[in-house]
C-alpha cells in the first residue's frame, strides 16, 4: 500500500553542502531553510526524512558531476 504524501522536502545541492526545506500539504514551512554539509547529510537525512516525504533535488551547472556525487543522488532511496 502507499502512502499519502505529508511534506516535499527540497535539497539544493551545492559543491560541499546542501540547502534543505520543507513545506506541508498546505504549503506551510515545516522545515525551515538551512545548509548541511555534505558529510553531515547521511545523519541528517536518517533523522529528518520520513517514508511519506516527497524529496526534489536541484542542482545548478556549478555542481559538479563526479562519482562522489553520483553516489549522493543514488544514495537517497535508500533514506526515504
Amino acid at each position: 500500500m502507499s502512502q499519502t504524501i505529508q511534506r516535499f522536502v527540497a535539497l539544493d545541492i551545492h559543491t560541499s553542502y546542501v540547502v534543505v526545506g520543507a513545506v506541508d500539504t498546505r504549503q506551510e514551512v515545516v522545515l525551515h531553510p538551512r545548509r548541511v554539509s555534505l558529510i553531515r547529510l547521511d545523519g541528517w537525512a536518517k533523522k529528518h526524512l520520513k517514508p511519506t516525504d516527497a524529496v526534489v533535488l536541484e542542482a545548478t551547472s556549478t555542481f559538479t558531476i563526479c562519482s562522489s556525487r553520483w553516489r549522493l543522488v543514488w544514495w537517497w532511496p535508500i533514506h526515504i
